[in-house]
């Protein structure tokens, strides 16, 4: 419920933000994000209110400085990346990379202060945290391995 309006009016709705100024886009973008996850976040039980993408986060913010210096939306935005490729759903993938790039968004480990060698304590806190059990399949430490160097492969 979240995908299609952000697809649609969010490149939009962060230029008027930039912009200090209040449109039809921003509005939806708020609503999509306060109402739809908000009210959902908040209706459902706690065990399905998370998911990869931030058992992403939690590794990725297992280094210091990616901690300090970067927004959870932020960081768990590119993990939604990696749950998206682990996923298998490449033309999904596909349509996500422009709006990320163009809103500047991070798809590669540097953006967050990370290198490749952060990859195996990524791996291995994502692993160990609930999140990465509301999945319909196991997600193993080899998946999230392959995911985040197939992002780093990607020009």
């Amino acid at each position: 419920m979240c995908s299609e309006p952000i697809l649609a009016h969010g490149i939009q709705a962060y230029k008027d933000s930039q912009a200090n100024k209040r449109s039809d886009a921003f509005d939806t973008i708020a609503m999509t994000v306060i109402f739809t996850t908000g009210v959902v976040s908040g209706c459902v039980p706690m065990a399905y209110n998370s998911n990869m993408a931030h058992a992403v986060c939690y590794g990725c913010v297992t280094n210091k400085e990616t901690e300090e210096n970067h927004l959870h939306g932020e960081i768990v935005a590119y993990g939604l990346l990696i749950l998206l490729t682990v996923d298998q759903q490449m033309d999904e993938l596909q349509r996500w990379l422009p709006v990320y790039r163009e809103l500047g968004w991070p798809t590669k480990l540097s953006q967050l202060d990370l290198t490749a060698s952060h990859i195996p304590q990524i791996v291995e806190k994502a692993t160990s945290v609930h999140d990465i059990d509301v999945s319909p399949y196991k997600i193993t430490a080899d998946m999230l391995t392959k995911a985040i160097q197939y992002m780093e492969s990607l020009d």
